[in-house]
């Protein structure tokens, strides 16, 4: 788990142990402290991009960074997010990242952008694909060939899409599937065969 806000943004990256379910704390932290970013995976490396780095008066980031898992090491590749915004969710297949949605300046705030990095290279990616709803605030959950993005803040009104990007051509997918409930700020998890979305403000 990497940044936030508490009394003011965080650069901390702690955690939890899976073998045992015990607490963790390495040393690595953000190289950019900010609340309202968003995280994906490879294999070996851990990703948090975006976010803001000042919550009084957002500051729009565009910052990808993160932790080596074999040494619990900072990382913070050349790569960044071609646009600054916060509130935004992610998603992952095994060859790359995907940030979709969140706040920019150029829509006031609700963006259909998803764009992130090749995980092989580290580099910048911005497929053509967008959501089907300009929104932030939105949660990510991924099967092996597809990512889903869940809910989200959609121009004030918290809407209960799910849309998302296929991973083999990066095209948008629009499924019929929608939460049974309208709602921002929500987080989400997957098996290989789910993705659930759980919590939120409606």
């Amino acid at each position: 788990f990497g940044g936030g806000l508490g009394a003011d943004e965080s650069n901390e990256i702690d955690g939890i142990q899976l073998s045992d379910e015990s607490a963790i704390n390495p040393a690595a932290v953000l190289s950019a402290a900010r609340q309202a970013l968003a995280g994906v995976n490879s294999s070996i490396r851990g990703y948090f991009g975006g976010g803001s780095l000042d919550g009084s008066i957002p500051t729009f980031s565009a910052e990808i960074d993160g932790i080596q898992f074999s040494d619990e090491s900072a990382i913070n590749p050349a790569a960044v997010l071609p646009v600054a915004r916060m509130r935004l969710g992610a998603v992952n297949s095994s060859l790359r990242g995907y940030f979709g949605g969140g706040g920019d300046v150029a829509f006031v705030g609700y963006s259909d952008e998803v764009d992130g990095i090749q995980f092989s290279d580290e580099t910048a990616i911005n497929p053509a694909a967008v959501l089907a709803v300009l929104r932030h605030w939105p949660a990510g959950v991924n099967s092996s060939i597809r990512g889903y993005f869940g809910g989200g803040d959609a121009s004030g009104v918290y809407t209960n899409e799910i849309d998302g990007i296929q991973f083999s051509d990066e095209i948008a997918i629009n499924p019929a599937a929608v939460l049974n409930v309208g709602r921002a700020r929500l987080a989400g998890v997957n098996s290989s065969i789910r993705g659930y979305f759980g919590g939120g403000w409606i």
